[in-house]
């Protein structure tokens, strides 16, 4: 009888700290889908501010956000630009800084770096393997990002 009794005792407990690793994981993973749209809405005040100061005379205006719905999504963001075909890219460049935010805008399938979000500026292109690969990398990721949201549209998530 007592055996039976310690093994009730023991499925309660285990209840209670089940319920208790449950509720903790809701509220962690409430609190990062909040997170999200501040950090979506600093990464565009950031990207903003970037275009502003290297590129004015282009006068771009940044839009919305678009999902890459990949794995690339942890570390980078696309945003649609005022003109047709046009998306600034946010992604992690590993640098000998360790890894920087680099802003590129991709215009009618084709990518050019901007800047890093950073002060330790990455100087250009041609002299950084990394920013060369990004540019030529950047295209496919904006057009499968793309497909991905249009795809998405039509599944009416």
């Amino acid at each position: 009888m007592s055996d039976s009794k310690n093994k009730t005792m023991d499925f309660k407990k285990f209840g209670v700290f089940a319920s208790i690793c449950f509720l903790l994981f809701v509220i962690v993973i409430s609190f990062s889908f909040l997170a999200k749209k501040f950090w979506n809405e600093g990464l565009k005040k950031q990207t903003v501010d970037c275009l502003t100061e290297y590129c004015a005379d282009q006068n771009y205006t940044v839009q919305e956000y678009i999902s890459a719905a990949s794995g690339l999504s942890t570390s980078s963001a696309i945003y649609k630009l005022n003109r047709q075909n046009s998306y600034a890219v946010i992604i992690r460049v590993m640098t000998m800084y360790g890894p920087l935010p680099a802003v590129f805008v991709c215009e009618n399938g084709s990518a050019r770096f901007i800047t890093s979000f950073s002060k330790k500026e990455i100087i250009s292109s041609s002299e950084n393997s990394q920013i060369v690969y990004w540019e030529n990398r950047i295209p496919q990721i904006v057009e499968q990002a793309l497909k991905n949201a249009k795809a998405s549209k039509k599944e009416g998530k």
